[in-house]
């Protein structure tokens, strides 16, 4: 499956306005935030995506496909 990700950050008087989309063949996921600082932006648009893929993650599959695919992954590589 191919997807498209935009990522626009843009200056205002008094904030940084971001627009994060991500667009498919079945679903587009769409944030707009702002903020007063370009990472905080940033990471608002980040949690904001990821509230909306877990949401369509459980409305596409099944509870035990969704666990699977929320964990957090663990490396079973030591790395010295």
């Amino acid at each position: 499956s191919s997807a498209r990700l935009e990522l626009k950050l843009e200056k205002r008087k008094s904030c940084i306005k971001g627009v994060l989309k991500i667009q498919s063949f079945s679903e587009n996921f769409t944030s707009t935030k702002a903020s007063s600082d370009p990472i905080q932006t940033f990471l608002l648009l980040e949690e904001d995506i990821e509230e909306q893929l877990r949401d369509w993650k459980r409305s596409r599959f099944s509870n035990t496909l969704f666990n699977e695919f929320t964990k957090p992954f663990k490396s079973t590589e030591n790395y010295v």
